[in-house]
């Protein structure tokens, strides 16, 4: 797989999404979905917009359907993907909405790992899906107005 991983990018990330929706958990998909989320831990913010936007967008076709008893990461890792991130955003680089988008897809499966640990990294979360919603809200409703198709109710 790391050779299609560099060669073929797109058509990885294809089949890795296949196999996790597919519900059929083999083990290496969740080592995979851990080495992926402790890659994230070891990307500066510098490197966010390039290395950790593809390895989020990795993570993210990895996760188990939320309906199914898999768990996405451990709590600890869980934890320190998100303190990750956070420290992307709230340092001096330019984190691109692209990264903010996928980090936001990416929490919305560790909500229901991180439920019962209070603590900062929720003030954030919730700032982060706010932006989002800033950024993303006025595309949505010119959309909207153009075609017709998308209906915020």
């Amino acid at each position: 797989m790391p050779e299609l991983i560099r060669e073929a990018p797109e058509t990885s990330l294809a089949i890795t999404l296949c196999v996790a929706m597919s519900g059929s958990e083999p083990p290496h998909l969740d080592r995979y979905r851990n080495e992926l989320a402790a890659g994230v831990l070891g990307i500066t913010a510098s490197k966010a917009n390039t290395n950790g936007l593809l390895l989020l967008r990795r993570l993210a076709a990895t996760a188990p359907d939320p309906d199914s008893d898999v768990v996405f990461l451990p709590q600890p890792r869980a934890v320190n993907l998100v303190k990750a991130c956070q420290g992307w955003v709230t340092s001096n680089a330019d984190i691109d909405e692209d990264v903010e988008s996928e980090i936001t897809n990416v929490f919305f499966h560790l909500v229901p790992i991180l439920q019962n640990i209070p603590g900062a990294h929720w003030d954030f979360i919730f700032d982060l899906i706010e932006n989002n919603l800033e950024v993303r809200l006025p595309v949505l409703l010119f959309l909207e107005g153009q075609t017709g198709l998308i209906t915020l109710g």
